[in-house]
C-alpha cells in the first residue's frame, strides 16, 4: 500500500486523468483503428509474374495497419463505383506506391465542387477531413460499398505528413492539402477545367516512422498489387493499374493493368495451364454470381460488395447448395 501512496504522489491529478480528441486518440491508439502496425507472417495468395499466376505464398510479411491506410482510399473509389447516387461513371483506377511511402490513388470519378450547406465547406474538404462524415448513413440507399462508419479516408489523412484531395466535377476542380495528421488545412484552392474534366486524386506521404521503417518492402508493394487484382475482378470491367518503383525477388517488374469480363477469367490466374486441362469450372451468373472448379478439393475465396470476403453466409449458401444435391445423390 505504501508503495501505491508513493507511486501515487509522484503525478499530479492533471497527469493521471487527462482527455484527448479524436485524432490524438487514433494515433495513441492505433491499433484500435488500423489493426497492428508491426509485421505479422501470414500464408496468402499473391500474383506470381514469371508465371502469370496467383499462387499461395508462406511467410508473407502484412503490416495490418499500413496496408490498411493503402485499402481505404482504394476502397473509397471502388465504393464510388458502386454507388447508385454518383456523379459519374467510374471505369479505371490507377494506384502508384513508392518505397518511400508516397501514394497516390486516382479515378474517373468526380467529387461535386460546392460547399455543403449545412457543414460551410467544401464537399471533398469535409468528407476526406472530417472525422465521421460519410455518404454511407442514408438508411434509405441500399449499401453497395464497404464503407459504413465514416472513417475511410481520414483513416489515411490522420497517419500522413501530408495529405492532398484533387477531384473535378465538369466544371471546376478544388484541391485541398492538409498537413500534421489531418490537423491543418494548408490549402484549398478552386479553379475551372477545361473539356468537361472529372476526377478525384488522392496523394498522400505516409510516416513511415510511426511504423518503425524507413522504407516499404516488396511484400507490402505485392499485397497491395493483390489488392489492385481483386477491386478489378470484384468490379467486372473496371480498369485498375498498378505501379510502383520495385521488382519481385526475380527481378521481373510489378506494373501490371488488370481487367475482367467474368469472373471465371479471374479464377482461372489461380491454375497452371496443366491444371486448368484437368478441372471443370461451373460458371453460374445472376445475383449470386460464382464458379465452382471440380476435381481441386475444398477451399473457397469470394467477395462481398466488391472487398475480398472468404468466410461468412454468402460462402455457407454455395457450400450449403452443393452438399445437400450430394446428399441427395447418395
Amino acid at each position: 500500500m505504501e508503495d501505491n501512496k508513493i507511486l501515487r504522489e509522484k503525478f499530479t491529478n492533471e497527469e493521471l486523468y487527462k482527455s484527448m480528441n479524436e485524432v490524438e486518440h487514433i494515433l495513441f491508439r492505433s491499433q484500435m483503428y488500423i489493426g497492428s502496425m508491426y509485421n505479422e507472417p501470414i500464408t496468402t495468395n499473391l500474383y506470381k509474374p514469371s508465371e502469370n499466376r496467383i499462387i499461395p505464398v508462406e511467410n508473407v510479411l502484412y503490416n495490418a495497419g499500413l496496408t490498411k491506410l493503402v485499402d481505404e482510399v482504394l476502397s473509397n473509389s471502388v465504393d464510388e463505383r458502386r454507388r447508385k447516387t454518383r456523379l459519374f461513371d467510374i471505369d479505371e483506377i490507377y494506384v502508384y506506391i513508392g518505397k518511400n511511402g508516397k501514394v497516390i490513388i486516382r479515378d474517373n470519378g468526380g467529387i461535386p465542387v460546392v460547399k455543403h450547406k449545412i457543414e460551410n465547406k467544401w464537399i471533398s474538404t469535409f468528407l476526406f477531413g472530417t472525422l465521421r462524415s460519410s455518404t454511407n448513413y442514408n438508411q434509405e440507399l441500399e449499401r453497395t460499398g464497404v464503407g459504413l462508419n465514416g472513417i475511410g479516408c481520414k483513416i489515411a489523412n490522420i497517419f500522413s505528413s501530408r495529405f492532398e484531395c484533387q477531384t473535378a466535377d465538369g466544371k471546376n476542380k478544388i484541391t485541398t492539402v492538409w498537413t500534421n495528421n489531418m490537423q491543418n488545412v494548408e490549402s484549398e484552392i478552386v479553379e475551372p477545367v477545361t473539356n468537361g474534366e472529372h476526377y478525384t486524386q488522392f496523394t498522400f506521404n505516409i510516416e513511415l516512422s510511426r511504423f518503425e521503417r524507413e522504407e516499404l518492402d516488396l511484400h507490402f508493394f505485392r499485397l497491395i498489387q493483390k489488392r489492385c487484382i481483386d477491386a478489378a475482378a470484384a468490379n467486372l470491367g473496371l480498369k485498375v493499374t498498378f505501379e510502383c518503383d520495385f521488382q519481385d525477388s526475380e527481378g521481373y517488374p510489378l506494373n501490371s493493368v488488370w481487367q475482367f469480363n467474368n469472373f471465371e477469367e479471374f479464377v482461372k490466374l489461380h491454375f497452371s495451364k496443366e491444371e486448368l486441362s484437368n478441372i471443370q469450372l461451373v460458371h453460374q451468373y445472376g445475383i449470386d454470381e460464382f464458379v465452382v472448379c471440380r476435381n481441386i478439393g475444398f477451399d473457397s475465396f469470394g467477395f462481398v460488395n466488391g472487398a475480398v470476403c472468404s468466410k461468412g453466409t454468402h460462402i455457407d449458401k454455395i457450400f450449403k447448395q452443393i452438399t445437400s444435391d450430394l446428399i441427395t445423390l447418395n
